[in-house]
C-alpha cells in the first residue's frame, strides 16, 4: 500500500511542475508579443502582433481560470473531509 501512495504522490508532483511550466511558458507567450507590439513600427507587424498578444491574454485567462477552479474544488473537499 505504501508503493502506491508514494507513485501516486510522484505523479501529482510531475503534475504540478508541468502545469506550473506551462503556466509560465504562457506569460513569456504573453509578455513577449507585448514587448514586440511596442517596437513594432509597420501596421501589419502591428495587427498579427495583437493577434498573438489576444491568443496569449486568452491562454493565460483560462489557465487562471482553470487553476482557480482546480483549488476551489480541493479546499471544498478538504473541508467535506474534516
Amino acid at each position: 500500500m505504501k508503493k502506491k501512495n508514494k507513485i501516486k504522490k510522484i505523479i501529482y508532483r510531475t503534475i504540478q511542475i508541468i502545469w506550473i511550466i506551462i503556466g509560465g511558458l504562457i506569460l513569456l507567450w504573453t509578455g513577449f508579443w507585448y514587448v514586440k507590439i511596442l517596437t513594432i513600427g509597420e501596421i501589419g507587424g502591428v495587427l498579427a502582433g495583437t493577434v498573438l498578444l489576444a491568443s496569449g491574454i486568452y491562454m493565460l485567462a483560462i489557465y487562471l481560470l482553470l487553476t482557480m477552479a482546480f483549488l476551489l474544488i480541493k479546499y471544498i473537499i478538504k473541508k467535506i473531509r474534516k
